[in-house]
């Protein structure tokens, strides 16, 4: 068995994080923003159930 002097030994390099591309960006801006979601829909909730009573307000006024 031969031993190898250090100059001739092969290194391993140090793992490298991976650099950041446009496609992570592209894959990052598909993923749904949750909280924007739940605002906008509490929201519109909240807009469709004063417009049912509004309507419904109008409507049965009878004269």
């Amino acid at each position: 068995m031969t031993q190898r002097s250090p100059a001739t030994e092969t290194r391993t390099r140090p793992a490298r994080l991976p650099l950041r591309d446009a496609r992570d960006d592209r894959r990052r801006a598909r993923r749904p923003n949750l909280e924007r979601q739940s605002i906008s829909f509490t929201v519109g909730l909240y807009v469709f159930i004063c417009v049912a009573l509004l309507l419904a307000h109008v409507t049965a006024g009878g004269v």
